[in-house]
């Protein structure tokens, strides 16, 4: 397993699109993902965008051969 850093957000947050995610993917050959982020409020229950993103993620995936393992938001001492 390799750990990659897509992006780093600024102060109020951002999206990162399955673009940028599989072209590293793609790149480094994987036939899977698991995708995380954190939510610097301190609550881990995903939000809206969340699940949104998460399901563009998997349909991509789906597209390219590769799947989604999971989608994990970390907060402070939880996840």
């Amino acid at each position: 397993m390799k750990t990659v850093k897509v992006f780093e957000c600024g102060i109020s947050g951002t999206v990162v699109g399955p673009n940028k995610i599989f072209c590293i993917d793609l790149e480094e050959h994987v036939s899977s993902i698991l995708h995380g982020h954190n939510h610097a409020s301190g609550q881990p229950t995903p939000g809206e965008a969340d699940f949104k993103i998460t399901k563009k993620i998997k349909d991509a995936g789906a597209f390219l051969d590769t799947s989604g393992l999971d989608h994990i938001i970390v907060a402070h001492d939880d996840f």
